[in-house]
């Protein structure tokens, strides 16, 4: 079963489902994630997250999921 969760409630080694905007994306303002057309999906295990400035989401083994799971 999928269901959202924070930052702060996953733990390292979890299975998670991730939906982002990718950031070779060359725009100044993103607009909503319905008229992105560079929304990426991938489910991986949780690492961390790391970075001072920007957080970045560490995933081991990320894979692109079937279409037909989204």
């Amino acid at each position: 079963m999928l269901r959202e969760v924070t930052l702060e409630q996953l733990h390292v080694g979890d299975l998670i489902f991730l939906s982002w905007n990718d950031a070779s994306m060359d725009v100044g303002k993103l607009p909503d994630d319905d008229s992105v057309a560079a929304l990426m999906r991938t489910v991986g295990i949780f690492l961390g997250v790391r970075g001072r400035k920007r957080k970045h989401l560490l995933l081991g083994r990320s894979k692109v999921p079937i279409p037909q799971f989204w």
